[in-house]
């Protein structure tokens, strides 16, 4: 879970990662989950941030929708998103490969502050080593961790 300094703790929207520790195999799939506590009708917004760069907007969805809206350079035969509820996010890469290695950060805006619309956000560290000569799957791991970071409100 993902905690932040906030003057009111108990309003303040915290939004929790899924899994927080993963390993998948290149190839396959990787799901990402993010629950946002509570619906304030606000799109989710998934980054992708590469190793020493600046988060790079991948999509953002919201549950009312069929499909994802995507930024420049990033498309649905690559990525998705769907919502299993009104709070509950996810964020798939559909074949995990080096390229995908990078942080991954979902996030959203919160009403319940004092301030405007602050946001809170979660990420995934994940790492997708190169084939070797060593193992023929190599393997996709996945790390819970905090970032916070500025981007535009829907």
């Amino acid at each position: 879970m993902c905690f932040g300094l906030f003057t009111d703790v108990d309003a303040a929207k915290v939004l929790t990662q899924t899994p927080a520790d993963h390993t998948v195999s290149k190839g396959q799939q990787v799901v990402l989950g993010c629950n946002i506590q509570r619906d304030e009708n606000y799109y989710v917004y998934w980054y992708k941030q590469l190793p020493g760069g600046t988060p790079q907007y991948v999509l953002r969805f919201h549950h009312s929708l069929s499909s994802a809206e995507f930024g420049e350079g990033f498309s649905s035969d690559k990525f998705n998103s769907k919502a299993t509820s009104d709070i509950e996010y996810q964020f798939i890469i559909k074949q995990a490969e080096t390229g995908d290695t990078a942080v991954y950060h979902c996030n959203t805006w919160d009403n319940s502050t004092m301030e405007e619309h602050i946001e809170r956000n979660s990420s995934w560290d994940l790492s997708v080593p190169p084939s070797s000569t060593v193992s023929n799957s190599p393997q996709v791991t996945v790390h819970g961790g905090c970032l916070s970071f500025p981007h535009r409100q829907n």
